[in-house]
């Protein structure tokens, strides 16, 4: 999920306060899959014809001219499969699994764009970010698991698979 105040349109770098005009408590959230379909966004001045203290979002987002496939990890190619959740006690464990030799890489990737700053556009940070999210999700897959929620189970009360306690002795 990405947050777009502050990150996005004319609202970019600014952070527009969203209510009284001192705080952001409005947000417009998004998935990578939509990111890439965003056009424009702003927080409009306030008008108590629409809130008695908020602001209002304007969101404008381009249908046509996005790849569907930018942004998805190789972890959200299949939605029931998920990464176990984390723990605090396997966090040196999660720091060991970090392919150092990929962050290197992507180093030094990031150090030779910043050599010739204007080749950068927004396809090369998303490639940048991806590439980061790639490094950060295996390590991860690797600490923690990865496992399959039956899509039956999803959402039924009582569900307790995905419990620290839950074992299989609980499902006989």
């Amino acid at each position: 999920m990405y947050i777009l105040n502050g990150r996005v349109g004319k609202d970019r770098v600014l952070g527009k306060p969203t209510s009284r005009s001192i705080s952001v408590v409005d947000y417009i959230l998004c998935t990578a899959n939509i990111l890439c379909k965003v056009d424009d966004f702003e927080v409009s001045d306030f008008c108590n014809l629409f809130s008695d203290i908020h602001a209002p979002l304007c969101l404008s987002l381009t249908v046509n001219g996005c790849n569907d496939t930018q942004g998805e990890s190789e972890v959200n190619n299949d939605k029931n499969v998920h990464i176990g959740k984390w723990k605090h006690e396997k966090t040196i464990e999660y720091k060991n699994n970090i392919d150092v030799d990929k962050v290197n890489e992507l180093l030094l990737n990031v150090m030779s764009k910043y050599d010739d700053i204007s080749s950068v556009d927004q396809g090369t940070v998303d490639s940048i970010v991806s590439d980061i999210t790639t490094v950060l999700l295996s390590a991860a897959k690797d600490t923690f698991g990865v496992f399959t929620k039956n899509s039956k189970n999803i959402g039924r009360e009582g569900n307790f698979s995905n419990k620290d306690w839950f074992n299989k002795e609980c499902e006989s």
